[in-house]
């Protein structure tokens, strides 16, 4: 079951964006920093309580063998759907079972994303580019 993020009322966000004249892309929606998920550490550049859904629901898609070796998700609001992953201490194939749960999971919940990074606790590194989930476009 997905946790329930805590949402600002429509009235505070508007008051918050007239800081930024009217913009408010940089306006949290939630007053959480960083949330638990199953033991994963999710937290957003500018604290949207829609990446927080998307980010919680990302972890849970992940088997729950593979799960527990996720340290922290991070999503890049300013880029919008763009994601940080750490991983605990795992092997290379379980580092690649995730990257593709991880984007299966974000492709089905928000239709894609800007790109995931995933960076493993001994220097292990994976780069997913953008995916819309569109597949291969014949022109």
């Amino acid at each position: 079951m997905n946790p329930k993020v805590p949402r600002f009322e429509p009235e505070v966000i508007a008051a918050a964006s007239r800081r930024w004249h009217g913009d408010d892309e940089k306006v949290a929606t939630t007053s959480i920093k960083c949330l638990d998920v199953d033991g994963v550490q999710v937290s957003s550049r500018y604290g949207k309580a829609a990446e927080y859904d998307i980010m919680a629901a990302m972890v849970l898609g992940v088997e729950a063998g593979l799960r527990t070796l996720i340290e922290t998700i991070w999503c890049d609001s300013k880029a919008c759907a763009c994601y940080s992953v750490t991983l605990r201490s795992c092997t290379a194939a379980q580092a690649k079972d995730i990257s593709y749960q991880l984007e299966e999971a974000c492709i089905s919940l928000s239709g894609g994303h800007n790109g995931i990074d995933i960076s493993g606790e001994r220097g292990g590194y994976i780069v997913l580019d953008p995916n819309w989930g569109w597949g291969d476009v014949e022109s």
